[in-house]
């Protein structure tokens, strides 16, 4: 959890043009989360991340008029803990049915459709 702190201040800093302090790498945790808090009060920022919302949830504040969190999850519980920010869709997305999953598959792994078929070989492993 430190190191992605660490990270998302350092990724900060760079977009705003400035170099990290280098005491970032020597701060514990509750100083990261509020060196990050510091960082992003009054900012705009868009943050997407998958399944780390516990600690990293008190680096964010719920005033910055038009930032947003984007949460993606398999764990329904992380995604419902993130309704302590002001506005949150809970987007359930359900998963493809074998014939799509093998359409994307083919689509993404060979850069054809399964109108064409995939390799014999290879079909026993998209299974």
């Amino acid at each position: 959890m430190e190191e992605l702190l660490k990270e998302m201040t350092k990724q900060y800093y760079k977009v705003m043009g400035k170099t990290a302090p280098e005491e970032i790498n020597n701060f514990n945790l509750i100083s990261l989360v509020g060196k990050l808090r510091e960082c992003l009060q009054n900012k705009r920022y868009v943050v997407v991340f998958n399944d780390f919302w516990g600690t990293i949830k008190h680096a964010f504040t719920d005033n910055n008029e038009g930032s947003r969190i984007i949460a993606t999850t398999r764990n329904y519980n992380v995604a419902s803990s993130c309704k302590e920010f002001s506005i949150v869709h809970i987007h359930e997305i359900q998963p493809l049915t074998p014939e799509k999953a093998m359409e994307l598959f083919c689509k993404r792994a060979f850069k054809y459709s399964i109108v064409e078929g995939c390799q014999p070989e290879l079909e026993q492993l998209s299974a």
